[in-house]
């Protein structure tokens, strides 16, 4: 199985009662909610599989944070 990182932004809390990400795969678009608080002055999201309990990493003043999804939604 090949392991693909998927574009990623980051949703502002009020939108989804919670910190979200927002990922687009081809016509696709999921929201991510992780199981950790993402700041605001985060930069770099990674997430490689698109399934409950995946690793999500993120860049967070200059180390790297790792936490895993919780739940995902998707978006019509």
């Amino acid at each position: 199985m090949h392991k693909y990182i998927l574009a990623a932004m980051l949703l502002s809390a009020p939108a989804f009662g919670a910190n979200g990400i927002l990922i687009q795969k081809g016509n696709q678009q999921y929201v991510v909610i992780p199981d950790c608080q993402i700041s605001e002055d985060v930069k770099d999201v990674k997430v490689r599989r698109l399934h409950v309990g995946a690793p999500v990493h993120m860049k967070h003043k200059g180390r790297l944070v790792r936490c895993r999804i919780e739940e995902i939604e998707e978006l019509r």
